[in-house]
């Protein structure tokens, strides 16, 4: 589970990284790049569903990829760092 202050900020992230991947692919990143980020966002709502509390290892693997592929990733990581109550 994620906290539940931080539940929709996860779900933005996630979609937030799928736009990054559709970038990737338009400006001819490697494939194997593609995939590793294509990678972390299948795992990632995992995380959301998980019974224990993962919402570390969420911003961590979130802040990973920031760092790795900044143009593509940070947005996403970003948006998890924003506080968005949940409705």
């Amino acid at each position: 589970m994620i906290a539940k202050n931080k539940h929709d900020a996860a779900i933005s992230a996630i979609q937030r990284l799928l736009v990054g991947i559709r970038a990737m692919a338009y400006e001819n990143e490697p494939h194997r790049n593609i995939a590793e980020v294509a990678d972390y966002a299948e795992y990632l709502p995992l995380l959301i569903l998980d019974v224990e509390d993962k919402t570390e290892q969420f911003r961590g693997n979130l802040q990973e990829l920031s760092e790795k592929y900044p143009s593509y990733c940070r947005p996403a990581y970003d948006q998890f760092m924003q506080d968005i109550p949940n409705a």
